[in-house]
């Protein structure tokens, strides 16, 4: 019996502890975002490219000073197929605002390929696997500061729960 006792509290430990991670990963990448098929080229800052973009497209002013780090998710080897550039950026509030304009993205295309432009949170690896398997699952989920959450059907009216786990 003892030792029932002894694997109840361990799993227990264990849960608490993933937890943890999670929350700690969740918050570390709050300040981050995404950009997919960005218009950039291989030659010059990077930086200064996804700035400029932005200021163009979204008509919001972001300082050097505003960003933490902006590097290539992979090589940029084809100069028609940029790779994704993350961005993480000094505080939350300039992430957030460059989050919530991404809607003014809507039909603009990439003049190097004529691909969309996206803008997606980074989401840490358990939320990634949630909101991808959910898309697969043909379930409406959105992103917001981290948290994935889906549309499910509450009586007589929809509604977006948060999902924390694939079981749920």
């Amino acid at each position: 019996m003892r030792k029932d006792e002894e694997i109840a509290e361990l799993k227990d430990e264990i849960h608490c502890v993933k937890k943890r991670v999670l929350n700690n990963e969740r918050y570390l990448s709050k300040d981050s975002i995404i950009i997919s098929n960005p218009p950039i080229s291989i030659d010059g800052d990077y930086t200064i490219q996804i700035l400029s973009f932005l200021e163009e497209q979204l008509l919001v002013k972001v300082e050097p000073k505003s960003v933490k780090a902006c590097h290539l998710l992979k090589p940029f080897t084809d100069p028609n197929s940029p790779p994704a550039v993350i961005i993480k950026f000094v505080h939350f509030r300039a992430k957030d605002t460059i989050y919530g304009l991404r809607k003014n993205l809507a039909g603009y295309k990439n003049k190097l390929n004529g691909k969309p432009v996206y803008i997606n949170e980074r989401l840490p690896p358990h939320d990634s696997e949630i909101k991808k398997a959910a898309d697969q699952a043909g379930m409406i989920a959105t992103t917001h500061n981290c948290q994935v959450k889906v549309l499910v059907k509450n009586g007589d009216r929809n509604q977006f729960k948060q999902i924390n786990d694939l079981n749920q």
